[in-house]
Formats: structure tokens, C-alpha cells, sequence
């Protein structure tokens, strides 16, 4: 089943949807993380060494290791509760808080110029949420023009949907910060273990270095899973409000998860058991549903979000 040109169309606006939604989510973490330079490279001289100081003597009298701690959170899928059923946010901090207590007092008081906190988490929702939004209602613009409605436009209003997207936006931003911080403290550590007397602007320099090396993978990551769980949410509201009467196939038809490969490998589904099992099926998941449904008899009253 190759494209149709209007769903090649349809692929276009998602990539032209998808190029703004990664600017927005770079600009904004990149304003997050400079602020934490910012304050890094005040830290006065005088407490800096204080605390140098400090971690030689504990080094000496054998308090103060060298080890790095084992682990990065990022080594595993982000555990966001909407996808992970076993989630445990209060553990999760705990476990946060106790990487943290490891550090030693330069990292601690790095960690504490850098690290992200609750103003950052709000506006990280803020951000998803205007990325969610937007995707759900083009995508049931799109749909609509599928089942040749093309005059029919999104009318999302205050309700149901808007909670379960912002409830959404705020726990993604939730493992989002506390994600960075994980990451942060490894880092962090793995400075002070290579170069236990670095001052606060090498940090600030190998922290900047190291930020920037991850946002690569991770910015396209945080959108691209903002911005394809709210696409498969409007696909399957839509055709659940509307009829399910058709078929779909998973694109692109690659793969190396064994969720995605067997919906490939079961070519055409009906259109009901297509949106009643919505992507994304794990972190960096880049699968939807190229649906084929029957086109709607009237397109006056077609549900488009109320």
C-alpha cells in the first residue's frame, strides 16, 4: 500500500509541524540550562575552594572516594506514567535525592547552581502542552480531509481533552527535570573524579560541553514522543466518535522494537484495532497509522474535538 499523494501531503505538514515543535523545545531547555551556567560561573572564588578544600581533607582521611556513581537514568526509557505502569514518582525522587547525598561538596554545590527545579517543570508543561495542543488538533484536520471533510476544522475546547493533555504535558515534564538531574549528577561527578581541584568555570565549559552532546538525541526525543502521543490520542478519538469503518498499516514500515515489527508484519489491520492500540510504543517511538477509512456521509456533523 504505497502513499497516496494526499497522504504524502499529509507527511509533509507533520514534518513541517515537527521542525517547529523541536526549535520550541530546544529554545526553551536551552534558556533552562543557561541560567544554570549563569549561577554556576557566580559562585564566588572563596567558596569554591572552601569546598575543594574540603574534599581533599575527606579524600585524605579516606570519607571521600573516587568512584562515579553507576548508572545513568537515560541508559533506561524515560518512566513516564501514562507508559509505564510500575512508575513510582516518590521512589523515583528518593532514589534522585540519594545519588545526589553521594556527591561530594563541589559537586553538591554545583549540582545545586545547575540543577532544574520546579519553575523549570512548569514552564517544560507549558511548553508540551502548547506542542500537544496544536498536534492534536492538526491531526484531526488531517483525518478529517481522510474521510473527505476537508473543510472541517479542529474545535477543541476547555474540557475532558484539554485536562488529559495537560495531565499529560505535566508528568512528561516531571520525568523531564528529574531525568536532567539524574544525568546532571553523573556528570558532575565524572568531572570531579578526572579532575578533583577543576575550578567553577571548567565546570561550567565541561557541563556546557556535555549538555550539548545530549540535547542532539534528547530534544528530538522529548518532542517527537509530546508530539506523537497527542497525533495517536486525536486519531483515535476521532474515529472512535465518528465510525471506525476501514483500515490502517503502521509507517514507516521499519522497525527494531517487537511491538512495531508486528504490527508491520500484520500488514493491513481494521481501523478499530488499529486506533483502539495507539503509537507510541516505547520512548523515540516514530510509528503512526497511515489509515484508509470510508469516507464520511456527513460531514456537517463530524466530531472535531467538542
Amino acid at each position: 500500500m504505497a502513499l497516496t499523494k494526499q497522504e504524502k501531503a499529509n507527511k509533509r505538514e507533520r514534518d513541517k509541524f515537527r521542525r517547529g515543535a523541536r526549535r520550541l523545545v530546544s529554545q526553551t531547555l536551552n534558556r533552562l540550562t543557561a541560567d544554570g551556567y549563569s549561577r554556576l560561573r557566580a559562585v564566588p572564588v572563596e567558596t569554591w575552594d572552601a569546598a575543594i578544600e574540603s574534599d581533599m581533607i575527606a579524600i585524605e582521611v579516606g570519607d571521600l572516594d573516587n568512584r562515579v556513581p553507576g548508572g545513568r537514568l537515560d541508559d533506561q526509557p524515560d518512566l513516564d506514567p501514562d507508559l509505564d505502569p510500575d512508575f513510582d514518582l516518590v521512589e523515583a525522587r528518593q532514589s534522585l535525592d540519594a545519588k545526589v547525598n553521594e556527591l561530594s561538596n563541589v559537586g553538591q554545590l554545583a549540582y545545586d547552581m545547575m540543577r532544574m527545579d520546579g519553575f523549570d517543570e512548569d514552564e517544560i508543561r507549558v511548553m508540551l502542552f502548547r506542542i500537544q495542543r496544536r498536534a492534536y488538533e492538526q491531526e484531526l484536520e488531517i483525518q478529517a480531509r481522510l474521510v473527505e471533510c476537508p473543510s472541517a476544522r479542529a474545535n477543541l475546547r476547555n474540557g475532558p481533552i484539554l485536562s488529559v493533555l495537560g495531565e499529560q504535558a505535566k508528568s512528561s515534564a516531571v520525568s523531564i527535570v528529574r531525568t536532567y538531574n539524574w544525568d546532571l549528577a553523573s556528570a558532575i561527578e565524572k568531572i570531579r573524579s578526572e579532575t578533583p581541584s577543576a575550578n567553577r568555570r571548567t565546570y561550567a565549559k565541561r557541563l556546557k560541553d556535555w549538555e550539548a552532546k545530549r540535547a542532539d538525541w534528547k530534544d528530538p526525543q522529548i518532542e517527537l514522543m509530546a508530539e506523537m502521543s497527542a497525533r495517536s490520542r486525536a486519531q483515535s478519538d476521532f474515529y472512535q466518535y465518528n465510525g471506525s469503518f476501514g483500515f490502517a498499516r503502521l509507517y514507516p514500515r521499519t522497525a527494531v522494537c517487537p511491538v512495531c515489527l508486528g504490527w508491520i508484519r500484520r500488514d493491513k489491520v481494521p481501523l478499530r484495532v488499529a486506533t483502539a492500540s495507539p503509537p507510541p510504543y516505547h520512548p523515540n517511538c516514530p510509528h503512526y497509522w497511515v489509515v484508509k477509512p470510508d469516507a464520511f456521509e456527513d460531514c456537517d456533523i463530524l466530531w472535531m474535538g467538542e
